[in-house]
């Protein structure tokens, strides 16, 4: 049964690549928090329905086991985190954003060091190595010109990877007990209010008519991410650790380049092939170690 959990994190990221590809494109006319606030509506109806198939426990009662886990995990991944990665996405290159969501698995990495005293073997080192050299290979095509100056959207991307990374070991703890399509359900629904407010102070009410185009791309996003992708995640926290779901994450890379060339029409070198290869036989020497 413990084999499923490293497949479920993978698919996590399949989908999730899926998701930022699309969400890359949308954010280019529309405004970040107008993008949350319709994304989250319109996952919140769909998430209710899919609860009906899953029991488990229902977030009122997670909220009041785990008020502080819940509280940092709403506000690492929800609030800050999220705001900051659509903001970064937005404002930066698309090709040096989604390399720098690629340094996630490195800094859980360091926490789990630091917090919950991961051993540190050279194996280890080594496949995070090799992980992060395949996503620059896959992404930059080795080019390290991408890296000669920095926007002010790369560094909100790294910081919204420093708030998600800290989110992994909370989550963790969390899903011991939580059911993943409820608590994502809650998260939604606490975090929508706030994003609509925020819109609605900063953008005038015209700009929620983003069009049939967007809302679609909106909505397929939002089912990629929100229903799918983040759920799985969560479930695969239930058993594997934290350093190894970001690292089985990192699959996103190559599904974002594999949707990106049949639906964006881009091409990928031998370099950025090779890149994905490595990407994928370390993610399954990493997968071993869950």
């Amino acid at each position: 049964m413990h084999k499923r959990y490293p497949i479920l994190a993978i698919f996590s990221g399949i989908f999730i690549g899926f998701s930022l590809v699309i969400m890359s494109l949308v954010t280019k006319t529309v405004h970040p928090f107008v993008y949350a606030s319709i994304s989250d509506a319109v996952a919140i109806p769909i998430l209710f329905f899919v609860s009906l198939f899953f029991g488990g426990r229902g977030f009122k009662d997670i909220v009041i086991g785990k008020k502080k886990e819940f509280t940092t995990i709403f506000i690492e991944r929800t609030i800050i985190g999220g705001l900051l990665l659509v903001f970064g996405i937005s404002m930066s290159l698309a090709i040096r954003s989604v390399f720098i969501v690629q340094v996630e698995p490195a800094l859980v990495f360091v926490l789990s060091v630091l917090l919950l005293k991961e051993r540190i073997r050279k194996s280890k080192i080594f496949l995070l190595s090799t992980l992060v050299l395949g996503a620059f290979l896959l992404i930059a095509g080795g080019d390290i010109g991408i890296f000669q100056s920095v926007l002010l959207g790369d560094l909100l991307v790294i910081s919204a990877m420093i708030f998600f990374a800290h989110s992994y070991l909370v989550s963790a703890k969390v899903m011991k007990s939580a059911n993943a399509v409820r608590l994502q359900t809650a998260f939604l629904i606490i975090g929508m209010p706030i994003f609509i407010l925020l819109a609605l102070l900063t953008q005038p009410v015209g700009a929620f008519l983003v069009g049939w185009e967007n809302l679609m791309l909106i909505l397929a996003a939002s089912i990629l991410f929100n229903v799918i992708g983040f759920p799985l995640w969560l479930v695969s926290l239930k058993r594997l650790r934290p350093w190894v779901v970001s690292s089985m994450i990192m699959v996103q890379s190559v599904s974002g380049a594999v949707l990106s060339f049949f639906w964006l029409g881009q091409t990928l070198s031998i370099v950025q092939i090779v890149g994905g290869i490595v990407i994928l036989i370390s993610v399954y020497f990493i997968s071993l170690k869950g």
